[in-house]
């Protein structure tokens, strides 16, 4: 994604269909990495896992939604996700269309009653809408999308059981060398560098020489 970023030519390169070996070889380096699903090109997966730029506003750090395939911001997750109960049948019922848990900054504290009660994409649900209004078997609609959903659910619990491991051991390493040097009590640094504890990367020495503290 760096390389992609430093220059229209190379992004061109990159950017195009032919390179789709040079992402999937990148991807296949990260130990344990989930496989690129179906509905995102490889340029696309790299782009969600490690950009994290929201992709409503491209301003601000998005949260990572693995069963909807988006990064959202608190502000563009309120404005671009629906709360489940008050979506139209057969929507409302469930098990159509990927649900998430709500994530939003502490502050807006008004909905921390529902961020656990099931959000979903809303361009999805128009999307699913319009066929819904057009198709001549909505049984047959409805049935292949259910089925969809349970693997797009099963998919999103393995990535998300990935990242955490990948950011349990990116944490470790940190405060194992932070240790060495003698910080005991490494919390403040923790808060300070929170974007080397929060990512998925694989954590390299180029990272550390950026943030050892001197």
């Amino acid at each position: 994604m760096s390389l992609a970023c430093t220059c229209k030519s190379l992004r061109y390169v990159l950017m195009d269909k032919s390179a789709l070996f040079v992402w999937r070889a990148a991807r296949l380096r990260v130990k344990g990495m989930p496989d690129c699903p179906a509905d995102l090109s490889e340029q696309q997966y790299a782009r969600l896992l490690f950009n994290n730029n929201c992709q409503g506003c491209e301003n601000r750090v998005g949260n990572l939604y693995w069963s909807i395939h988006r990064r959202y911001c608190s502000m563009c997750s309120i404005k671009r996700l629906r709360f489940l109960p008050s979506c139209e049948n057969p929507i409302r019922e469930g098990g159509i269309l990927p649900t998430v848990s709500l994530v939003v900054d502490p502050g807006m504290y008004y909905l921390s009653w529902q961020r656990n009660w099931g959000w979903i994409d809303g361009d999805q649900v128009e999307e699913l809408m319009e066929k819904l209004r057009t198709t001549s078997d909505a049984a047959q609609l409805l049935d292949d999308m259910r089925k969809q959903y349970r693997r797009l659910m099963e998919y999103a619990n393995k990535c998300i059981a990935w990242e955490k491991g990948m950011r349990r051991k990116r944490t470790k390493i940190i405060l194992k060398r932070l240790r060495h040097f003698g910080f005991e009590e490494p919390d403040g640094i923790k808060v300070f560098y929170e974007s080397a504890f929060t990512s998925v990367k694989p954590f390299t020495d180029a990272e550390w020489a950026r943030m050892y503290p001197r």
